[in-house]
């Protein structure tokens, strides 16, 4: 069964899509390093448990998300969070398909984007995982809730 935070469709059936959610709320698969996060619902766009996380620009730490997938496959990652002015123009996610493999890097202006914005579609293991390393951003990045679609 899938842990608390996931919304998994059934699986291997033509027409059926099988999308897996994973929001900062779930402890189990969402971890920061540093002290720099603080927690707020301020604004609109933010999913999942309630609130959202947000970091300064340009203090080093990180939030991950392990993404637990049900099985190996091609899957669209797309990540959320409330689009403002003050956001980074370049947040940067960096998204491991595997647990020894090297990172597929992607920046996202989280100025202006409504709702979700893609990472691309990727093959992935069931170990894939998504960092967003906030050190070089200019302005606030924002953690909210990363989702990966079957394909």
């Amino acid at each position: 069964a899938p842990a608390a935070g996931f919304a998994v469709g059934a699986c291997g059936r033509t027409g059926v899509s099988v999308t897996v959610q994973v929001d900062n709320g779930d402890a189990a698969l969402f971890s920061t390093a540093g002290t720099g996060w603080r927690s707020s619902t301020t604004g609109e766009g933010y999913a999942g448990g309630g609130d959202y996380l947000f970091n300064a620009a340009g203090v080093p730490p990180w939030a991950a998300w392990k993404l637990n997938l049900p099985e190996d496959g091609k899957y669209e990652v797309l990540v959320r969070f409330p689009a403002h002015a003050n956001r980074s123009s370049r947040a940067l996610y960096r998204l491991y398909a595997d647990l020894g493999g090297p990172a597929l890097e992607n920046r996202v202006d989280q100025r202006n984007a409504a709702g979700f914005a893609s990472l691309g579609t990727h093959q992935l293991t069931r170990s894939a995982w998504i960092e967003l390393d906030t050190t070089d951003a200019d302005g606030y990045t924002v953690a909210d809730l990363v989702s990966a679609e079957k394909k």
